[in-house]
């Protein structure tokens, strides 16, 4: 199907909000950070799935991307079978309908219209 330019933008937002949880919480490389006591913890061919440094942080660790889908493949199929494109897209139709302007005082609506009209006026046009 067609990405139009809004799922493209509910995409890459979704895709930012991981880059923000690292930016806004700083790269932690401390040694509980690192799972440090996790690699002696967990023999060779086992998994840190039930390790105790996975049991403190499962909840708090990750970033959950609103439009990702982690479900098994029969669950995927069940909920019907919705690409990321078309996830987007029920995203950005919904906030278009629940859209609520805010509050904003007359006359500095006003003004900013007044400020919009005016550079219009004195840029030259363009494609958009």
């Amino acid at each position: 199907g067609l990405c139009t330019g809004f799922e493209k933008l509910i995409m890459d937002a979704d895709r930012l909000g991981g880059y923000q949880k690292v930016l806004s919480q700083g790269l932690d490389t401390s040694d509980e950070a690192l799972a440090r006591d996790a690699y002696t913890e967990v023999e060779a061919g086992g998994h840190f799935l039930g390790c105790g440094h996975t049991m403190r942080h499962y909840q708090t660790a990750f970033y959950e991307p609103a439009l990702s889908d982690s479900d098994n493949v029969e669950s995927w199929e069940e909920g019907g079978s919705l690409e990321m494109r078309q996830r987007a897209h029920a995203r950005w139709t919904q906030m278009l309908q629940e859209y609520q302007q805010p509050a904003i005082d007359p006359a500095m609506r006003d003004e900013l219209s007044a400020y919009v009209a005016k550079r219009k006026e004195e840029l030259p046009d363009a494609w958009y």
